[in-house]
Formats: structure tokens, sequence, C-alpha cells
């Protein structure tokens, strides 16, 4: 969920990732609005935007049921505006939140964070096209090896 102008919008995406530890995360995703929407819901002002992001997660105490999270996103973007020619563009999100372990191969994820943009040809400049973002992840996977506390002891 974001802001583009004065309207709330939905982005849906894709990431897949490798797992590194239980705790390291790196991958690639891709994420696009749900639907063309209206600039400030003027006519003639169609926006859409798409991207593509290379990514860095952090899971704090992984073996917890609920464990802080942070991650970062860079990639290239397209958007599209009104009649203007197709921009490219440059994001970075970073991002934290919160995981639940709900079974070794599902985990539910919540996340806020701020969109920076740059690299905006078109007559919407960067700092509109940036933005805060809150998202809901759904992780599917396998991990191998338990979770487990390191307590220091030699067994």
């Amino acid at each position: 969920l974001t802001r583009f102008g004065s309207t709330n919008n939905y982005m849906n995406g894709w990431h897949f990732g490798l797992e590194f530890g239980k705790s390291l995360t790196i991958g690639i995703g891709g994420y696009r609005l749900d639907d063309n929407l209206l600039w400030d819901n003027q006519p003639g002002q169609n926006f859409d935007m798409k991207a593509r992001v290379l990514s860095l997660g952090y899971g704090f105490i992984p073996y917890r049921a609920i464990h802080p999270t942070i991650q970062l996103e860079a990639g290239h973007g397209k958007v599209n505006y009104a009649n203007e020619a197709e921009d490219r563009v440059f994001l970075i999100q970073p991002s934290a939140g919160v995981e639940i372990n709900v079974f070794r191969w599902f985990h539910i994820g919540l996340e806020g964070g701020y969109r920076f943009v740059s690299d905006s040809d078109i007559s919407l400049s960067d700092r509109q096209l940036s933005g805060a973002f809150g998202q809901a992840t759904l992780k599917f996977g396998f991990s191998w090896g338990r979770y487990r506390k390191n307590t220091g002891e030699n067994n």
C-alpha cells in the first residue's frame, strides 16, 4: 500500500531469494501498480509504475516465533505518465518490520518503509514519485537445519 499523488494505491509483486544462516536473505523481486490510475484523479493523467529490484534482508533472532526484520531493495523502474514517453527511474526502498514463523516453511511479514526515486525526467518530480509504503508478505520455502539459540556451551 502506497500513495501516488492524492490517491492510495496497491502495488503487487514477487520476490525470489536465497537464505543464508537463517538470518540473511539475498534476492530479486518486482513490483507494479495493481491498476492504471489517474494522477490526482484528473482525466488524461494516466499513471503506471513498474520496478525490478535486488534485495538484501536480515532477520534478527530468527528462532523466535515473532522477530524483527530489516530489508533494503534497490533497482530500476519504468514510469508512464499522461502522454509523455516512458521514463526510466532508479529507486531505493529501505524497510523494517516483523516476521511471524507460522511453520518452518511459511512465514508472514509486515513491513513499513520509504521509497526514494531518482532520475525522473518526466513532469513528475522525484519527490512526487517517492513516498512511504506498507507491505504484507507471505513467504513460502524450505530452510535447512533447525532454529537454535546459541547458548555458548560446548556439548
